[in-house]
């Protein structure tokens, strides 16, 4: 039972005082099939990335981007959004704004001029990588107009969950008739960790561990409804449907032998279970919620560990030499943003500045290197410090929403499972290059967003909560 003054859900408000009276304002059945056409067309768009090399080329990077851009104008043009919301978003947007603005002042020749900035390393990709970034701020303020509105964090992780389920079924289609080889998504040393359609094991992992949480929480959220007796029909069957994307996704995974998405995504599924089964505890004692804790927990790691056992450990023996590596990789790329610090060599020049920057004592370890394994870093080498400050402070402050009203608030499964799934790219794109890959990128721009969203809307006043 919550709290007065607190919510019962993720955005669900009660009076904050005896007396008080909430009223909810909703939308016309015109509107409303609006917004749940917006959720399909946006789930379908980001998981669709996903099966384009991850939309990691300069063509499909430029047709995501203009789709993401399409979706987010549509929603800022017919949305019918309110006043307080853009009022609500303005400091963010702001900073976001000054971060792109930031890396884009160098490729002016007056301001290169004016402060002695040496030429850009890569101009010719500047276009592609600004047009992205673009797209994906622009994705990100889309998203949390949808989450401002009522049921949209929840209506449109569903719809995700099709998509990505249907995004897995296809893989596993895939694999299994070889065609995956056949369309030239994975090479000779490709087929012993499965890259998926990305091209990049860890990305892959980093993608396919999204999925399984969103759609275990869609999960939990349908079984906590069967559970208190509200029954909607055809739930049993997005039941099952749901918990079996979320096998699939965490045994495809798995099989990329990505060792840090595995472990973060198994970590936030029992985080997710134990947050499930704490859910309301007056119906059920709480011996009876550790027992299912425990027997849940331990039946799907067996379960993962039998489907998917020698992929997850297979690479285990080789964690301290690739964790000692990998941080040798951050020094010398955390060095490296130091060597222009203020204005970087130029936003989407990472690749050309690598290849500038190798000598004979080097060359050995860093001439494959596409990114620099922490988006911190490479941003900061391809735009400058200023810039990642700017970005941070253009995102720490919506995470702050979110975090001070999930903490007042009792959260649904399916937005903490949004939650999950960012906290698992986040940590994935410290080691990895998962944020790297726009189709992932934009998957992580929805759900920020969608939370974000949810989040100012709880925080208004409840009289001037909207549909």
């Amino acid at each position: 039972m919550s709290a007065p003054g607190r919510s019962a859900g993720f955005g669900t408000p009660f009076p904050s005082r005896p007396g008080d009276m909430t009223v909810e304002f909703r939308a016309p059945p015109s509107a409303e099939r609006g917004r749940q056409a917006a959720a399909i067309v946006i789930a379908f768009l980001v998981i669709g990335q996903l099966a384009f090399h991850g939309a990691n080329t300069a063509g499909y990077g430029a047709m995501a981007a203009m789709a993401d851009l399409c979706f987010a104008f549509t929603v800022f043009a017919f949305g019918r959004i309110d006043a307080l919301f853009w009022r609500r978003t303005t400091l963010p947007l702001l900073f976001l704004a000054a971060a792109a603005a930031w890396a884009a002042l160098p490729m002016a020749p007056a301001v290169r001029a004016a402060f002695a900035i040496p030429d850009r390393v890569a101009p010719d990709l500047f276009d592609g990588a600004m047009l992205s970034l673009l797209s994906h701020i622009a994705l990100f303020l889309a998203a949390a107009a949808l989450g401002y509105r009522r049921h949209a964090v929840r209506r449109t992780i569903a719809w995700l969950v099709v998509a990505g389920g249907a995004y897995v079924v296809a893989l596993l289609i895939l694999r299994e008739s070889g065609a995956l080889a056949e369309l030239g998504f994975l090479t000779t040393k490709g087929q012993v960790r499965f890259a998926a359609t990305i091209g990049n094991w860890n990305a892959a992992g980093a993608a396919l561990g999204m999925i399984a949480l969103l759609a275990a929480g869609t999960a939990g959220d349908r079984l906590e409804a069967l559970w208190l007796g509200r029954r909607v029909i055809g739930m049993g069957y997005s039941v099952a449907f749901s918990m079996m994307v979320v096998l699939c996704a965490a045994v495809l995974c798995a099989q990329t032998q990505s060792r840090l998405s595995t472990g973060l995504t198994i970590a936030a599924l029992l985080v997710l279970l134990f947050a499930a089964l704490s859910r309301n505890g007056d119906h059920w004692p709480r011996t009876a919620r550790v027992v299912a804790l425990v027997t849940i927990g331990i039946g799907f790691v067996a379960v993962l560990g039998m489907l998917a056992g020698p992929a997850i450990l297979g690479r285990t023996g080789l964690i301290a030499d690739d964790l000692d590596g990998r941080m040798q990789v951050l020094g010398y790329y955390g060095a490296a943003s130091m060597q222009a610090p203020i204005w970087g060599h130029g936003l989407g020049g990472f690749v050309e500045w690598n290849q500038q920057h190798l000598g004979p004592a080097n060359v050995a370890d860093y001439w494959m290197f596409g990114a620099a394994h922490n988006v911190v870093l490479q941003l900061a080498i391809e735009a400058g410090w200023p810039c990642v400050v700017l970005l941070g402070l253009g995102l720490v402050i919506p995470a702050a929403t979110i975090v001070r009203v999930a903490w007042r608030t009792e959260i649904d499964l399916p937005a903490l499972s949004a939650l999950l799934a960012l906290a698992l790219v986040a940590g994935a794109a410290m080691l990895d290059i998962a944020l790297n890959v726009p189709a992932i990128a934009a998957l992580a721009a929805l759900l920020f967003g969608l939370c974000w969203g949810r989040a100012l809307r709880t925080a208004v006043p409840p009289r001037r909560s909207e549909a």
